[in-house]
């Protein structure tokens, strides 16, 4: 306020003991441009309540930063020191596993009629061997069961035909 001895300021915030308080009042009344600064400071106030809280920065940023940061070069090659060695033991370790499993499996490659023919684990001829030597385990095997069941199969007429020799004896099973 301009036309007093005291400050608004301190009569909006209520800093002022209550005699000087009541003086500032008697002038209000009187004084309209001392109202309207009033008002305004009310104002400023009410918009300084709608702002966010922002959270003070911790560091300031200069201009000159961007002349300590590196370039983009440079931050290739740092990308390439840490990822090419990663990379690298990576593709030492399957190609190892690659010819790891190759020494293993002893694959062969043979052409025939102009075509080209892997075989893993010895060659062609020995998965042919062994497909022939399963198959004739397999005929042996299917010759056994046959065997059983011919025999299974007479066991069951004698038992049958004993059981129709003795009256009212017959078994469950071949019963009607």
């Amino acid at each position: 306020m301009n036309c007093a001895p005291f400050d608004l300021r301190d009569y909006w915030l209520e800093e002022l003991p209550a005699d000087e308080r009541r003086q500032v009042d008697e002038h209000l009344h009187a004084c309209g441009s001392c109202r309207e600064e009033l008002e305004r400071l009310g104002a400023t106030h009410r918009a300084l309540l709608r702002l966010k809280d922002e959270e003070i920065p911790r560091r300031i940023a200069f201009v000159s930063d961007k002349v300590f940061e590196p370039s983009r070069a440079a931050r290739w090659r740092a990308a390439l020191g840490i990822y090419v060695p990663k990379l690298a033991v990576s593709f030492a370790l399957v190609l190892a596993v690659f010819f790891a499993g190759a020494w293993i499996s002893k694959p062969s490659v043979t052409v025939a009629e102009g075509r080209w023919q892997i075989a893993f684990g010895g060659g062609a001829a020995n998965v042919q061997q062994e497909v022939a030597r399963m198959q004739v385990q397999h005929t042996a095997d299917m010759q056994d069961v046959r065997q059983s069941y011919e025999l299974l199969l007479k066991e069951m007429n004698v038992l049958y035909m004993q059981s129709a020799q003795t009256v009212g004896a017959r078994p469950a099973a071949f019963r009607q």
